[in-house]
């Protein structure tokens, strides 16, 4: 094992610090923000109807006060990733709310199940729930895959949402904390992905899945079942080739590096025998 290390920090040294021997793996989603008022779960417009409601797929395996972050004074909730070129597929999972919200993302579109126009690079929700009060538009349809950002450099994820009256809440933006009366916000979880079309939310830091869920200004709760989406971040570049912090060395340019380790072993081989011989 000793050998091995040696061998490892001589090629290394010798590339003056380039990653052969393990190159350092970027983060997929990073979320910051303070922790979230727990939202609750249940039937009435006033609790979240979406998460744990059955067609959206999401279920929570936290309780909620474990997983949510969102907006707090001084630490706004914020989605990054260290990754340089990524891409994110978006999914619909369900909402309950008064007005028509809009998510505006690259790559979007309002899947032809939502009853709304489609414009593109925007999903126009139709205030379907299963659970839903008072909703126009029957139930909500289950996960629906919305489209993909594709190509994307900023390290702040790129996705905002609109609910029509003046409510403009944008990822990055110093966003309204969460629960005001008559303001909209965000809250974020991470995801564990049990199925194709199902997710659990946890603290798992290492997934790259993660639940947003918005709160429009159409009243003073703070349910965050307004629209409610999931999406996963991961490398756009073929066989994750710079994803890592350090990208490797080729393979041509290896060989002599290993050569050069053991060289510099063998000369310390040679020295430990020449002391002992004295």
């Amino acid at each position: 094992m000793k050998f091995a290390k040696m061998i490892c920090a001589a090629a290394v040294l010798a590339a003056t610090g380039a990653g052969l021997c393990a190159g350092a793996q970027a983060a997929t989603v990073n979320i910051s923000g303070g922790t979230a008022p727990f939202p609750g779960y249940g039937t009435t417009s006033s609790t979240h109807n979406v998460v744990n409601g059955g067609l959206s797929g999401v279920t929570d395996g936290t309780n909620g006060s474990a997983s949510y972050r969102g907006s707090v004074a001084g630490n706004t909730a914020i989605v990054a990733t260290d990754l340089p070129l990524y891409n994110v597929d978006w999914y619909f999972v369900g909402s309950e709310s008064g007005f028509v919200n809009k998510m505006i993302a690259p790559g979007i579109n309002t899947p032809p199940t939502v009853p709304n126009s489609s414009t593109a690079g925007q999903i126009n929700e139709g205030n379907q729930n299963n659970n839903c009060v008072g909703c126009a538009h029957g139930p909500n349809p289950g996960p629906i895959f919305l489209g993909t950002s594709t190509g994307q450099t900023s390290s702040i994820l790129s996705f905002s949402f609109d609910d029509n009256h003046g409510h403009v809440i944008a990822n990055g933006a110093a966003n309204p904390i969460e629960g005001a009366a008559g303001q909209a916000s965000i809250i974020f979880s991470r995801l564990t992905q049990l199925t194709a079309s199902t997710w659990q939310l946890s603290t798992d830091a290492t997934s790259a899945w993660f639940l947003v869920a918005f709160n429009d200004g159409g009243g003073p709760d703070a349910d965050f079942d307004d629209l409610v989406g999931v999406a996963r971040v991961y490398c756009a570049t073929p066989n994750g080739a710079a994803c890592g912090n350090t990208p490797p060395v080729p393979l041509p340019a290896a060989l002599p590096l290993f050569a050069g380790g053991f060289g510099v072993l063998g000369w310390f081989a040679s020295r430990r025998k020449r002391k002992a011989t004295a």
